[in-house]
């Protein structure tokens, strides 16, 4: 998944000067090609200020490197987007200009997220921000995750965002375990979705409890204003061919959505396999819509998240 991200000219510095020994540097030289780079008219005036810097006044070749990359960056929509501040700051507390004008830049941006290491004090002032520490933001990524590391990230006290970027970068392995937080486990998959969503599960008409799921932790986290195209692949028999007709009548008139239900009869293809699908990612959900159990507690299991190629 990538985000809008906001830093100063520090992290761009890396990109010019690398030392292939840092792993840590290589980790986040990596990030901010996988991300988008937010910036305006002042944020870019401290990034140009890089070709003064006593590192780059030594090398003309990095310094003309980092000239045309930087002309190149602000001209690619998929690597960067600019934004205009206003001319009434929204930054609160007591930054430096340069904090004033990375933060304000993040205001403007969609994820309204900012890299860097900044004081408590103004992190406190600002709590619309999403802060990721330097440190946390220059780790490896890691395959697996747990449904805690989920909650701490999205709804961790304060907006200090440690885990941010370990939750969101694919692949992933969740590890969801028994009695967890079915709400935040619903929310965390919304961020995954789109427009078009598939989603297979053999015993949606069997068991009421996976339509009851589909319901709740489903069609109520789709993005408001929204309209989602909702394929459900489910299985059905001979006894269970009238149910599945009332299902399919049943979401196919649904306002504000547009759902199909496709009935697979039973033996004619193999729908073992449990999945949500979206535009961009594939959600591997072994328990399928069961996952989230009974009761707003979670049923134990491994969801594999990956981007679609």
């Amino acid at each position: 998944m990538r985000f809008e991200i906001t830093v100063d000219e520090s992290f761009l510095q890396d990109l010019f000067l690398i030392n292939p020994t840092d792993d840590k540097q290589l980790n986040r030289i990596n990030r901010l090609r996988r991300h988008i780079l937010v910036g305006s008219k002042e944020l870019g005036r401290e990034w140009e200020k890089l070709e003064q810097s006593h590192v780059f006044q030594n090398n003309p070749t990095v310094r003309q490197v980092f000239r045309e990359w930087l002309t190149n960056l602000v001209q690619s929509p998929r690597t960067y987007k600019s934004v205009k501040l206003p001319v009434s700051s929204k930054v609160q507390g007591e930054p430096s200009e340069k904090e004033r004008t990375v933060l304000g830049t993040a205001y403007e941006s969609k994820d309204k997220i900012v890299v860097g290491d900044y004081p408590d004090e103004l992190r406190r002032a600002n709590p619309d921000l999403k802060f990721v520490p330097k440190d946390d933001f220059s780790k490896e990524h890691s395959v697996s995750i747990t449904l805690r590391d989920v909650q701490l990230a999205l709804d961790g006290a304060g907006n200090l965002k440690k885990k941010w970027f370990a939750i969101f970068e694919t692949p992933i392995e969740l590890q969801v375990p028994e009695n967890g937080d079915a709400d935040v486990l619903a929310r965390y998959l919304a961020y995954f979705y789109d427009n078009k969503l598939v989603i297979q599960d053999k015993y949606f008409v069997a068991d009421d409890q996976n339509e009851a799921n589909f319901v709740e932790y489903v069609l109520a986290k789709l993005p408001e204003h929204q309209n989602c195209e909702i394929e459900l692949r489910v299985m059905v028999n001979e006894q269970l061919r009238r149910k599945g007709t009332e299902k399919k009548n049943k979401y196919e008139g649904l306002a504000g959505s547009k759902i199909t239900v496709r009935c697979i009869q039973e033996g004619r293809e193999n729908l073992h396999e449990g999945y949500i699908e979206s535009g961009a990612f594939r959600m591997q959900v072994p328990y399928r819509l069961k996952v989230f159990g009974r009761d707003k507690k979670t049923e134990v299991c491994t969801i594999q998240i990956r981007r679609k190629e």
